[in-house]
């Protein structure tokens, strides 16, 4: 024959308190990243441009995007129509900015995305400015 232990019953009715009171303490958080933008896939090689314009005088980097690789969009801008739209997205990567057609940056919409903020002129500033003349020996 067993016997029950008589602190088993407050034991238990503690634990259940605790477990209740310890429910509304919130939890240790780490700091948010200061950067918390989501990162959205390239579906395409693509070239970095200074403008969202299609013509070779806008290209500063040849396969600067390549397909696979997520990145984060700063602003989109409208301009110049490419591959069925006019908007484009400025993107950073490897220490340089530049503007690569939304068409192949899978946000989620076939327009403007909700949660990206559209360009303003002082978003140009960051536009990495490619020495002149580039490409070198570009056709």
């Amino acid at each position: 024959m067993t016997s029950r232990t008589p602190l088993r019953g407050p034991l238990v009715a503690l634990l259940a308190l605790a477990a209740v009171a310890l429910a509304g303490v919130p939890a240790a958080q780490a700091a948010p990243h200061p950067d918390n933008r989501p990162t959205y896939p390239v579906t395409a090689d693509l070239d970095g441009r200074t403008e969202p314009e299609r013509g070779e005088e806008a290209i500063a980097e040849e396969d600067f995007l390549r397909k696979g690789r997520r990145v984060r969009v700063i602003c989109q801008a409208a301009g110049e129509r490419i591959y069925g739209s006019r908007l484009w997205d400025m993107v950073s990567a490897g220490g340089d900015t530049y503007y690569v057609p939304d068409r192949y940056i899978r946000t989620g919409t076939d327009g403007r995305a909700e949660e990206i903020r559209r360009c303003t002129g002082k978003d140009d500033d960051k536009v990495t400015r490619p020495p002149s003349p580039y490409p070198p020996n570009h056709p």
